[in-house]
């Protein structure tokens, strides 16, 4: 069986009190404790060096998640030089809401065309404005945005490209 007893004290004196103490605890009444120069041990370094990497980590972790990035992947050469897109123009004269030409103007709107969008305002330098629209739609990164939301993000995405 081992015991380990830690006694911290301020000086040689408290020291010696606190071992007396112990052993008259111990039934060692009357026990004398010879004088010893007591000089201070060095702090445990595995602990001291344990703190220090768990505070590193934690200022790491803090670092990394302000600099979250999105993802994006790198645009081919036929997709530069980069232009801010203009939205469609409605048509004018016999175009009614709910008539038979908004079914015309209405397009499906692509993932792809949302991701182009993307990497054209980020290699634009316009990332922030990226991410803010991802972020009003709870999106970590494009392609994780529901099918039935790409026409609102590309037209929020057209909206601040164009700021």
């Amino acid at each position: 069986m081992n015991i380990n007893i830690n006694i911290r004290a301020d000086s040689a004196d408290d020291y010696k009190a606190a071992i007396k103490a112990l052993m008259d605890g111990a039934g060692m009444v009357g026990f004398d404790i010879p004088s010893l120069p007591i000089e201070p041990q060095p702090r445990d370094t595995k602990t001291q060096q344990q703190a220090e990497a768990e505070e590193l980590l934690r200022k790491q972790a803090a670092k990394a998640q302000q600099q979250a990035t999105v993802e994006a992947p790198v645009p081919s050469a036929g997709e530069l030089p980069i232009e801010a897109q203009k939205p469609a123009e409605r048509p004018t004269g016999d175009w009614t809401p709910g008539g038979g030409k908004q079914a015309e103007d209405a397009k499906a709107v692509t993932i792809d065309e949302v991701q182009a969008l993307g990497r054209k305002m980020a290699l634009a330098g316009k990332m922030d404005r990226v991410a803010a629209v991802l972020k009003k739609y709870d999106a970590p990164k494009i392609t994780a945005l529901p099918a039935e939301t790409w026409a609102a993000v590309k037209a929020d995405l057209e909206a601040a490209n164009n700021e």
